[in-house]
């Protein structure tokens, strides 16, 4: 996986949620709209960036019905475990 795209898909997430703190989104939403992708980019950098970030404790993904949201983490909402924490 490029480290470079992998930076720019979190960068631009943080960057869309400091703009917008209570923004949340499905994966394919959040590839799609918050992410300027210059290229045809696979939606697995988004994927894995959303997973990074919420190992470093900044997002949390909930469950939706069939599906699931991201958004930013906060205090007593239910989470969706299913991604375990990332080793330093």
């Amino acid at each position: 996986m490029d480290r470079h795209l992998l930076a720019f898909a979190e960068t631009a997430i943080r960057q869309h949620l400091a703009a917008r703190p209570h923004g949340a989104d499905s994966l394919r939403g959040i590839h799609d709209w918050w992410i300027a992708w210059e290229s045809d980019t696979h939606i697995s950098y988004t994927e894995c960036a959303l997973k990074r970030l919420e190992a470093d404790g900044l997002l949390e993904c909930l469950r939706v019905g069939s599906g699931q949201l991201w958004r930013l983490r906060q205090a007593g909402a239910d989470r969706v475990d299913s991604h375990p924490p990332r080793a330093n």
